[in-house]
């Protein structure tokens, strides 16, 4: 009986990690379409400096496909947890492994450096702005 509740739960959170996958899948689809505008955008001259603004949002689509990947490498250790206790392991084994991965530095490094994007983000869409209202003005006055 517990066997068949564990499985189950597995089956679901497996469910979870393939929704979560077909999350990254589009979100990846859209980084790809923002490349693509970037390049078009760079042979014309004038919208030289949207392209700041498209790298922004590419690097926000980013940080969110690591956030997500980061969400399936947590549920993928919480099933370590769970094969090794439905296993009849020792007790020993399974308080030796936690339920909450430990990030390794990469992934640290990876989240100081996705939180200084997005300041950076906020920096170029204010600047964009800026820019956008004065070719505005100028164009029309």
């Amino acid at each position: 009986m517990a066997n068949l509740q564990f499985l189950k739960e597995l089956l679901l959170q497996i469910e979870q990690c393939c929704e979560v996958l077909a999350s990254v899948e589009a979100q990846t689809n859209r980084i790809c379409k923002q490349i693509e505008k970037i390049d078009s955008a760079q042979k014309d001259e004038r919208r030289r400096s949207l392209s700041k603004d498209n790298s922004a949002t590419i690097i926000a689509e980013l940080a969110s496909v690591m956030s997500e990947l980061n969400n399936v490498h947590q549920l993928l250790e919480a099933h370590k947890v769970n094969i090794v206790s439905a296993r009849g392991s020792p007790v020993k084994n399974v308080v030796n492994v936690n339920s909450e991965p430990k990030p390794c530095s990469k992934c640290k490094e990876n989240e100081t450096f996705i939180e200084s994007q997005k300041d950076e983000i906020i920096f170029y869409k204010k600047k964009n702005k800026v820019v956008l209202i004065k070719s505005y003005y100028f164009h029309f006055y």
